[in-house]
């Protein structure tokens, strides 16, 4: 498994990967906050514009089964958005992305990496 930045060509994949790790959670989710969380295409590509935001992927026999998005602000590495393929869950993939995310915080001289996570995502917090 590799965990690189995502490119123009994994947008689909990336929007795949995210209907399909939060649909368990959709009722209990807003409308607003299921969008901010389950992103389109267009918001993706947006965020690969974004020279503040990365994307990145965990990508396993040429399949994404994880992606996070981080962007710097306000000197802080926010974690915007992170998943994880359900059926690729508890493999460790979420943590080679936390330290994917911790190398590029180091690169930016960042200190403080803040991460909010919705309560019913049970997983997501033990992580």
């Amino acid at each position: 498994m590799a965990i690189r930045k995502a490119t123009n060509d994994d947008i689909q994949k990336t929007c795949d990967l995210l209907f399909q790790a939060f649909k368990p959670y959709r009722r209990q989710y807003t409308e607003e906050g299921y969008k901010a969380t389950v992103l389109c295409r267009a918001a993706i590509r947006k965020r690969l514009d974004d020279k503040r935001t990365s994307i990145l992927v965990a990508e396993q026999d040429r399949e994404i089964v994880g992606a996070a998005s981080v962007t710097v602000a306000k000197g802080r590495l926010h974690i915007r958005s992170m998943a994880v393929s359900t059926r690729c869950q508890r493999k460790g993939i979420g943590w080679k992305l936390l330290q994917e995310i911790n190398r590029l915080a180091k690169l930016e001289n960042l200190k403080v990496i803040p991460l909010e996570c919705f309560e019913p995502l049970t997983e997501a917090k033990s992580l």
